[in-house]
């Protein structure tokens, strides 16, 4: 079935491409043997984590996690005021992007990804630690009381500490397996140092880890598992809570777990943590980040006098991971890629982009129209040469 339909994407493909391979184009390169390079697509990327801070100087500055399909690639680091911002590349690139990010009460930027852990600091705008781990990446992290920063990793549920004060990591290794994969999304320590996470989804479990021996020990008993994720926050009175399916709830402190009928009134303690989706917006004068927009790269502020001061900025990226290709009925190649979501198309003829020729990124003639709903996004132009394929 899949050879079949290669067979015929590149018959219908093929004399298309020809007429480009044809051809030396301006803004397109030669790559000999009968490939042509068209560039980026769509130059856009994704963020993995964006949280609002201050600089060095005490200047109000954006910091984006950037994730195109080369993985998490680089921090952004953007001036709130002007719009200058400055790119700095992982320490590490292993294709793997963070999912999840701490912002430490010491203004230090932390994530977990590609069994790297790593440390950004805003006021060098640098980073400043990174060490291999235990794989792979964190789906929650926390900083306890003491500022010891903690993550909790998929796919066995892994635990790292680093302490910045001290710069000493240790790596738990995978402490509580399972034959499955497990997503622990939430981790907690209370007021004693004692560290708590929930376990998910194939069947919910709370994990409690002694930090000193690294013993894990589950909460909930085998016979009240079910389907979903434990969960655990940490509440201004010291204590952590955590829930699970079917009704359950905790109260654990001091390394103990009490059943409980019920919750008490959430107050939870601040703490700037998150998935990837995690978007800090306030800054510590009292301004607050309204946006960021990576596709049109523009920015948002909200003055603490209620106006906005829009600001406009630049990054690179190789473009997101392609989903889809086709010849189209009008001699144009179209696709969509995937965070985010865009649609591209290009003219092999013409070596342009239609009515509004517009050239962007490397060069390359491609249009980015946004799309409501379906697939979309930004990505590396794909070529092709008889029954041969290659990805630019």
């Amino acid at each position: 079935m899949e050879l079949g339909f290669w067979k015929t994407f590149a018959i219908l493909t093929v004399p298309l491409l020809a007429l480009a391979a044809q051809a030396v184009f301006a803004e397109s390169e030669d790559l000999g043997n009968g490939f042509m390079h068209h560039g980026v697509a769509t130059p856009v990327s994704n963020h993995r984590g964006t949280v609002a801070t201050v600089d060095g100087d005490g200047n109000n500055v954006v910091l984006v996690w950037l994730f195109d399909h080369t993985g998490g690639y680089a921090l952004l680091m953007i001036d709130a005021q002007t719009g200058e911002a400055k790119q700095v590349a992982a320490p590490f690139r292993t294709g793997d992007c963070p999912y999840a990010s701490v912002l430490s009460s010491g203004n230090r930027y932390y994530t977990h990804f590609g069994s790297h852990f790593c440390e950004f600091d805003p006021t060098v705008g640098e980073f400043t630690f990174f060490e291999q781990t235990t794989p792979q990446m964190a789906m929650s992290m926390t900083e306890d009381d003491e500022g010891v920063i903690w993550s909790a990793t998929y796919p066995q549920s892994g635990v790292v500490s680093y302490d910045p004060e001290s710069g000493e990591m240790r790596d738990y290794g995978h402490v509580y397996t399972q034959n499955w994969r497990q997503y622990p999304r939430s981790v907690a320590a209370d007021d004693q140092g004692w560290v708590y996470f929930g376990v998910g989804s194939t069947a919910s479990q709370i994990i409690i880890l002694n930090r000193e021996t690294g013993e894990a020990t589950p909460v909930i008993p085998e016979d009240q598992r079910a389907h979903g994720s434990g969960t655990v926050y940490r509440d201004m009175d010291g204590k952590v809570y955590g829930t699970a399916p079917g009704g359950l709830y905790y109260e654990l402190y001091g390394g103990q777990a009490q059943a409980i009928e019920a919750l008490p009134e959430r107050n939870a303690k601040p703490i700037i943590t998150g998935s990837q989706g995690l978007f800090h917006r306030n800054f510590p004068n009292g301004e607050r980040l309204a946006s960021v927009d990576l596709v049109n790269r523009k920015m948002a502020v909200t003055t603490a006098e209620g106006e906005t001061r829009e600001l406009e900025f630049d990054y690179t990226s190789e473009g997101a991971h392609l989903m889809g290709l086709a010849a189209a009925p009008d001699g144009t190649i179209c696709g969509g890629t995937a965070f985010p979501m865009r649609f591209f198309r290009y003219d092999p003829v013409a070596d342009t982009s239609g009515p509004t020729g517009r050239r962007t990124g490397s060069g390359t003639p491609w249009p980015r129209p946004k799309i409501a709903s379906g697939w979309a996004a930004t990505a590396t132009a794909s070529c092709w040469s008889g029954t041969r394929r290659a990805s630019g």
